[in-house]
């Protein structure tokens, strides 16, 4: 099964069309080209819900998506469900309102990229990347009214926002409180996809039981079942965490392990999972997640792998100008040279 970097949920009589985004945003996960696509399909909508939980990516990817909500005809809600950073940061500036949990984070930094070649390759790189910072500031100062001068502070700090600051700042619109029950029920909910009638059910055995009711005493929300966790299953769990981290193709790798025997062992290494995941997609070698993942590799051995990995390719593609060694040759090996290496085009990341 291909990997879902987002979700698309169309609209009902209940709740209004929705888009998830989770994880990396560029080619190895959260791509324009799909995002558009799939948002397009869901044909004539009057309101959009954009969840964002994304530590940043690539630059045109989110400039693209962010003019894309920008342009749409809904109206787009914005709701930061855990961090929205760097490229995260300028797809959330699309919502016509800006919602952040009291226990959300926002981060913006400056763009930068990696580069290779003459020194005036290195100079036009340097200027690429102003070209990029202009086009962040442009973003930044109309959604929050701040001045080119203040954003480009904010952005040299790799500054970090709390809800409040992000208020504070003109980041968002409303910083929503942390509720006792149901904000935990929804996060259960959109992890496994459940439709907000049952969402609603559920919150109203919540409310029930804050009250001193009953579930089992004829309440016809006992009908529902018992929400409590203590009631959910390990296997249950297991599988929710790792639906929530984006993970769900490689939750057998977790259920079989006798070592696992709590959530929160679980939940430990299924962040770790994400963490290997979220190394190789960097590395662009995001082909090696889904076997280090299964085989339970920690993450030292991962970043082991990945280094053997990509000098393995560096090996296959590096070309040196060497003359060959003769006793008449100056430059024999281990003298000074110039190498000239084959790397990827330059990509600008925030």
């Amino acid at each position: 099964m291909p990997k879902s970097w987002f979700t698309v949920a169309a609209a009902t009589a209940e709740a209004p069309a929705e888009v998830a985004i989770r994880g990396y945003i560029g080619e190895w996960g959260v791509n324009d080209r799909d995002f558009i696509a799939q948002v397009e399909a869901l044909g004539d909508v009057k309101e959009l819900t954009v969840r964002i939980n994304s530590r940043g990516g690539e630059v045109d990817h989110a400039l693209a998506i962010f003019n894309f909500l920008r342009a749409h005809a809904a109206r787009v809600t914005v709701r930061v469900d855990g961090v929205a950073m760097s490229s995260g940061s300028i797809i959330a500036m699309a919502g016509d309102e800006i919602i952040m949990p009291a226990n959300t984070v926002m981060m913006i930094h400056n763009p930068w990229n990696y580069a290779a070649g003459t020194a005036k390759d290195l100079r036009k790189a340097a200027d690429d990347l102003e070209a990029f910072e202009a086009a962040l500031l442009e973003t930044y100062v109309a959604r929050t009214g701040k001045s080119a001068d203040e954003i480009r502070a904010l952005l040299d700090e790799d500054t970090y926002m709390t809800a409040a600051e992000a208020l504070e700042h003109g980041f968002c619109d409303t910083v929503e409180a942390i509720g006792k029950k149901s904000a935990a029920a929804h996060a259960f909910a959109c992890a496994l996809g459940i439709p907000a009638a049952v969402l609603a059910k559920i919150q109203q055995i919540e409310s029930t039981a804050d009250e001193g009711g009953d579930p089992a005493s004829g309440d016809p929300a006992a009908a529902a079942g018992n929400p409590d966790p203590a009631h959910v299953t390990l296997a249950t769990q297991i599988n929710t965490i790792a639906v929530a981290h984006g993970l769900g193709d490689h939750v057998a790798a977790w259920l079989l392990d006798d070592q696992i025997a709590t959530a929160d062992q679980a939940r430990a290494a299924i962040e770790q999972a994400r963490e290997i995941r979220d190394l190789c997609a960097f590395a662009k070698q995001p082909a090696l997640a889904a076997g280090l993942i299964r085989s339970r590799k920690t993450l030292a051995e991962s970043r082991q792998a990945l280094c053997d990995a990509l000098a393995e390719a560096d090996e296959a593609t590096h070309t040196s100008n060497h003359l060959p060694a003769h006793p008449g040759n100056a430059a024999a090996p281990g003298g000074a040279a110039v190498w000239n290496k084959i790397f990827p085009p330059r990509q600008t990341k925030e």
